[in-house]
Order: structure tokens, then C-alpha cells, then sequence
């Protein structure tokens, strides 16, 4: 769910910088990078990682529990969505009761956002390495000493431990390929930092 979003809180509103969230391996955690801006003299540029650990819906809105995985001293919010399309508003508790987040309009913070271009694989790892099996959809591969699998479904590969995913590669493009190897473009998300980068697979 990668956003482009504007944001405004109680010293005011940021209107004229464009911050962004984007999704992090693990699917239930996400960054927000908020941008500075002339129009709050005193905010900094700031990373929020959240972690969602509950979805409900009340009153026709979407609301999420989440937790602050990385602020000292700030352990959960609630967040309060409503959108259209693919644009719409999100407001942010005060603290962890949430009790004054009875509408969006009623948040200490608040988020207008516009969905942005999701990236989706454009071509496969499997064609050559991993999938000998035309039938074969999913290939895994378990590490016996660490534990650590390897996922390969496709056009993206995950690599996951004690159940949960560390790096997911989405196959963006195929640069060269011949008998033994083959150079890909993908784009990486590595925890929570995420870019593009071209790897070499080499043909066992």
C-alpha cells in the first residue's frame, strides 16, 4: 500500500512537502516518512515504522491498531481511515486510549493521501533456476542450519525466518540471460528500507 501523503497536526498543516509510506517485507509493517516543511518551523524530518496488530470497521471507516516500532516511550495508536478511489484521509490518536478519536476530523493528527503506483513483478526467477517442474508453482528451500527459507513463487522471492519475512525481491527485469546465469533488475524491501538493484543468478 504505498502512499504519497500530506499531513497536517497540532502546530499546523504541511502542505507544500510530499511524504510517503511504503511497505516494509513483513506485510503488517509500514514506513512513514514525514517531511519537513516551512510551514511547521520546529518539525523535523521523521520515520515512523508501525506495525498493524488489529483491523476492525466502525461507523463505515476502517480502524487499525498499531504499534510504534520504533519511538522510545510511544507503544500503540489507533488510526482511522476513510477513502475513496484511491485517494482519502487517516486519522491519528493521541496516545494509546484513543478515546478522542471519535471521527477523523476529531484526530490530533491527520493524513490526506493519494495511493501511489504499486510495483508488481514483471518477470520470473524461476525460468531458469529454480523450476525445473513446469507444473511446479512454488519452489522452497529450508536451511538446516539456521532455519532461514528461501521462497521463490514467480516473480518474487522471500527470504523468511521463524516465520516471518526479512527480504522480498520483486523481479522487474530481465537485463541478460544465457545458459548459466542470468542478470535481473528487481526492487528489494530489506526490512523496512526498500530500492532497486540487479542481481546475478547463476544456474545450479
Amino acid at each position: 500500500m504505498p502512499l504519497n501523503f500530506t499531513y497536517q497536526t497540532s502546530y499546523g498543516a504541511c502542505r507544500s512537502r510530499t511524504s510517503k509510506a511504503t511497505n516494509c517485507a513483513q506485510q503488517n509493517r509500514l514506513i512513514f516518512d514525514y517531511k519537513a516543511c516551512p510551514e511547521i518551523p520546529n518539525k523535523e524530518e521523521t520515520r515512523v515504522e508501525l506495525e498493524c496488530i488489529g483491523i476492525w470497521r466502525i461507523s463505515g471507516l476502517t480502524a487499525f491498531a498499531v504499534r510504534m516500532a520504533d519511538i522510545k516511550g510511544i507503544e500503540h495508536r489507533c488510526y482511522l481511515m476513510e477513502g475513496k478511489g484511491t485517494t482519502g484521509r487517516i486519522g491519528i490518536s493521541a496516545d494509546s486510549s484513543c478515546e478522542e478519536l471519535t471521527s477523523i476530523d476529531a484526530a490530533i493528527s491527520q493524513i490526506s493521501y493519494k495511493m501511489d503506483t504499486l510495483i508488481q513483478p514483471q518477470c520470473e526467477f524461476s525460468k531458469l533456476t529454480f523450476n525445473n517442474n513446469k507444473k511446479k508453482k512454488k519452489s522452497v528451500w529450508e536451511s538446516t542450519s539456521t532455519g532461514r527459507k528461501q521462497i521463490i513463487r514467480g516473480g518474487v522471492w522471500i527470504s523468511a525466518y521463524k516465520g516471518k519475512n526479512d527480504t522480498v525481491m520483486q523481479c522487474l527485469e530481465t537485463r541478460t540471460s544465457n545458459n548459466e546465469s542470468q542478470i535481473l533488475r528487481v526492487y528489494t524491501a530489506k526490512g523496512c528500507e526498500t530500492g532497486f538493484q540487479c542481481i546475478r543468478v547463476r544456474n545450479l
